[in-house]
């Protein structure tokens, strides 16, 4: 075969090849950089919510104000969260038959929920 043949069709799928290389990777850089940055910009928080006695609420809603619908979690029996937040967050924890209340993320954080009484005068057994 002609050498002159076998570079002539060549020349093209190589340079799509080189140009495929060189143009994958910087996107995939930056959106690994994106996604770190955004990790990074956020820590892991725990706390307790406990009631007006200092018992633990099991199931209290602890929510990213602000945040998407899915962005929060609830307590376990032991009335504690863990939850990954933005520094200066703020939180609303909520309960049934209890105020809500909204705080700033601090870990090792401590909320007492009050009893609402306004709610628990409607209810009849």
């Amino acid at each position: 075969m002609n050498r002159k043949r076998l570079l002539k069709g060549t020349v093209i799928p190589v340079a799509m090849l080189c140009t495929a290389l060189l143009w994958t990777p910087s996107v995939g850089v930056q959106q690994a950089m994106a996604a770190t940055e955004e990790t990074q910009q956020q820590s892991s928080i725990t706390g307790t919510v406990v009631d007006s006695q200092g018992e633990p609420v099991i199931g209290a809603s602890v929510i990213i104000v602000g945040g998407a619908a899915t962005q929060g979690t609830v307590t376990d029996f032991d009335g504690n969260f863990t939850l990954k937040v933005k520094p200066g967050a703020k939180l609303t924890i909520s309960y049934v038959g209890m105020k809500t209340q909204t705080v700033t993320a601090a870990n090792g954080m401590k909320v007492t929920l009050q009893d609402d009484s306004q709610v628990l005068e409607g209810v009849e057994v």
